[in-house]
């Protein structure tokens, strides 16, 4: 775990904080806070969500976090208010997602409450590895994703076939006029996401080569044709 005090810039954290503590941003009741309905109540607003993509016309603000952080792939944002009670309450331990991902919290304002996180401790029974080469401990793989062998599969002969995609994400978006309000970087996000998912269905792979390869391809895209995709959303611009 790695703690990083001041990580905006002060006027980037500002423009954040004002824009999420504005008496009108939007903010919904959840029935629960670990687990529905847990006798435990909290306010969410979701910026990304999975299969939503983009969710919140706020999505804006938070993309300067997005960037320092340089974000390969998405799964989910939210921001979460708990309101403040007369005592400490601690709720039980949890985990976001049953795969092998990387969190990060972001903090709002200073107060007496705390994130809290648990070592769980493992007794090694056996090591060994699988049929796909992954070191296992307990006959569970110690790593979730793998690199895959780039001549197995060469993204630059795929060019052509995430070109045409993406055209047609592109026009798509154009005839649903989403090119005049969504801003260049979430334009991208989406594409490269759409498109992952559309190649990588078509795939036939296990689930962890299907997720590298999906990570592989909107990583791909967001290098390889940021700028192609930039002279579109500009020529389309009011």
């Amino acid at each position: 775990m790695k703690i990083i005090n001041n990580f905006l810039k002060e006027t980037e954290f500002n423009k954040i904080k004002l824009g999420i503590t504005d008496q009108f941003f939007p903010w919904y009741l959840q029935d629960g806070v670990v687990t529905p309905k847990d006798n435990h109540t909290q306010f969410c607003h979701t910026f990304y969500a999975p299969k939503l993509y983009v969710n919140s016309p706020y999505f804006n603000l938070i993309v300067p976090i997005l960037e320092k952080l340089k974000i390969k792939s998405l799964i989910r944002i939210k921001a979460n208010l708990i309101c403040k009670n007369s005592k400490i309450i601690e709720h039980g331990y949890h985990t976001d997602f049953d795969y092998n991902n990387t969190t990060a919290i972001f903090y709002i304002n200073t107060n007496n409450g705390y994130t809290k996180f648990k070592n769980k401790k493992i007794v090694v029974k056996t090591i060994d590895k699988n049929d796909k080469g992954d070191i296992t401990i307990n006959g569970k793989p110690l790593l979730r994703f793998r690199i895959l062998k780039e001549d197995k599969y060469r993204l630059l002969r795929r060019e052509g076939d995430m070109k045409h995609r993406i055209d047609n994400q592109l026009m798509m978006s154009k005839l649903q006029n989403d090119l005049y309000f969504v801003p260049l970087e979430h334009l991208i996000l989406h594409i490269a996401d759409n498109v992952a998912i559309e190649m990588s269905n078509e795939s036939n792979l296990g689930d962890d080569e299907y997720i590298t390869f999906r990570n592989q391809i909107k990583q791909y895209i967001r290098n390889n044709f940021y700028e192609y995709i930039k002279k579109f959303w500009e020529s389309n611009q009011l």
